[in-house]
């Protein structure tokens, strides 16, 4: 057992009473009950004081990785984007070579309209996927 020293300190009135209360709900004495909350509290700070010096590192890398995934995202966002309007372009004219010009903007009018339809409607199983919304059903 480890040698023991004793130490005076000073402690507010509810910081004495809540170790009173411990004391008598354990039938211990009030010395013992403050020295094992002291040695709880000095090992739980030994235990996370690696936090304090690691927590910007941390930080830091998460910050740094959570970038790059957000331009990777953004690059891959505009390239679908790109990929799509020239997908949409050439198709209409393709439509206009086939059809005449007002009907090749009527059909590319429906797709459009179409698509935005199916948009706002989630796929079967994607709302179980998301999980609940915040916000109201309705669509934007």
């Amino acid at each position: 057992m480890a040698k023991k020293t004793k130490v005076t300190t000073w402690i507010t009135r509810d910081a004495l009473r809540g170790l009173r209360d411990l004391a008598a709900a354990h039938q211990l004495t009030i010395s013992r009950v403050a020295a094992d909350v002291l040695e709880r509290g000095l090992k739980e700070r030994a235990e996370t004081a690696g936090l304090g010096l690691l927590g910007p590192a941390v930080e830091g890398a998460v910050k740094r990785e959570v970038g790059r995934m957000s331009d990777r995202l953004a690059h891959l966002i505009a390239r679908a984007a790109l990929e799509s309007a020239t997908a949409r372009r050439l198709v209409f004219q393709l439509l206009v070579r086939q059809l005449t010009t007002e009907e090749a903007r009527r059909l590319n009018q429906a797709a459009w309209t179409g698509s935005v339809d199916s948009l706002r409607k989630p796929a079967e199983g994607l709302r179980e996927i998301l999980g609940p919304r915040a916000t109201t059903s309705e669509p934007p």
